[in-house]
């Protein structure tokens, strides 16, 4: 997308540039105001990231010859720069901003190094930026009072329920106590869950802060709602046929290939290096099947070697029993265009091969594999 807008990514730096960001914000406001209807708009900055980067627009850290400091440095410059162009061009009225972090910094040995013991304190900053905004009636939350706190500032009505979180817009009579990953925060001190693991004398009454039972009790029910709330996983359903489980190579090579399954498309859902591919992008689609055929991964390599394997890596997956390839490739006299399904070993159980003088391309019924009458 930053590309196709002339933008590129600078020598040694990670992404899009925090500038940039910042800049294409401003043109993406303006339009989003002009719509006249609401609208929300997330940024995320990249250059407080390990190991920290300093953009050419800003000053170094005054007496500092740390990286860190100085990309923590130029953020700042960013930003400040960023909310005063946002005033001056009235792109804060009728706007609600929030500013937080995703996560505290890594207490790795250079971190350690500049901040000490502070790089364990996991706090993170909450700033809010509107007019008429109500007064915080919490002093303290967690990630997930986000969602109820931002609804309660834009001071829309709603029915929604949230399993943790809570507004810190409002009176609560929750306990100062919040379930994190690696460990609990009860009345502003970290809690470690206990090393013994649940025994039976833990699993009486409730009370904070949580012991192992109750806490893994917690985790198995947020587990539950979760998966209650979430879309079924991606697999192979029996009774519905050729058409919705099928894999198919068209016969130009330019167009766009289509995998099914469960009647749910899966060609647009592969990844290479964090991000989408276009299905209609030459390459190696590669997706994973278990014993029940459900989808363990979606792989995807797009220069393959001139005999074709797939690469050893993506065959390394838990659990696979099947692999199905589609060999979608264009402008290359040593691949032919085909699918194939491969098994756990990645030795090869099927294939087919484009005909280029059959205007037909390729198809193949990915439930006969697994659904057996």
């Amino acid at each position: 997308h930053w590309r196709e807008q002339g933008l590129e990514q600078r020598p040694g730096k990670w992404g899009l540039s925090d500038t940039e960001l910042f800049e294409q914000s401003i043109d993406q406001l303006h339009r989003l105001h002009a719509m006249d209807q609401p609208f929300n708009l997330t940024l995320l900055t990249i250059g407080t990231h390990l190991p920290g980067y300093l953009y050419r627009e800003c000053d170094p850290y005054p007496d500092g010859e740390d990286r860190f400091l100085d990309a923590l440095h130029c953020a700042g410059q960013l930003l400040g720069d960023w909310l005063q162009r946002l005033r001056e061009e009235q792109l804060l009225e009728d706007t609600v901003l929030v500013i937080t972090a995703d996560h505290h910094v890594f207490p790795n040995p250079d971190m350690r190094a500049l901040f000490g013991d502070d790089v364990l304190d996991r706090r993170l900053p909450l700033i809010v930026i509107g007019e008429d905004l109500p007064e915080p009636q919490q002093t303290s939350g967690a990630g997930y009072d986000l969602p109820p706190t931002v609804l309660d500032l834009l001071d829309i009505q709603h029915n929604a329920r949230f399993i943790l979180g809570r507004s810190l817009a409002r009176e609560s009579s929750r306990p100062d106590y919040f379930v994190k990953r690696y460990a609990d925060i009860h009345e502003g001190q970290v809690v470690q869950p206990q090393a013994n693991g649940c025994s039976e004398q833990d699993r009486g009454d409730l009370t904070l802060p949580l012991n192992a039972c109750h806490r893994q009790q917690l985790s198995s029910l947020l587990a539950s709602i979760l998966a209650g709330m979430s879309r079924p996983p991606d697999e192979v359903i029996c009774g519905l046929g050729v058409s919705g489980n099928f894999a198919s190579l068209p016969s130009d090579p330019q167009d766009a290939l289509e995998i099914v399954l469960g009647g749910q498309e899966q060609s647009d859902r592969f990844i290479f290096q964090g991000r989408p591919v276009d299905p209609a992008q030459n390459g190696l689609f590669v997706m994973a099947l278990d014993e029940d055929g459900v989808v363990l991964q979606r792989r995807f390599v797009p220069e393959p070697d001139a005999d074709g394997q797939v690469p050893e890596e993506l065959l390394e997956v838990p659990d696979a029993r099947e692999f199905v390839v589609l060999h979608h490739v264009a402008a290359r006299q040593d691949i032919l265009p085909r699918i194939e399904v491969l098994d756990s070993a990645g030795e090869p159980l099927l294939e087919k091969t484009l005909d280029a003088s059959v205007d037909t391309g390729l198809e193949f019924d990915i439930s006969s594999r697994f659904c057996v009458e």
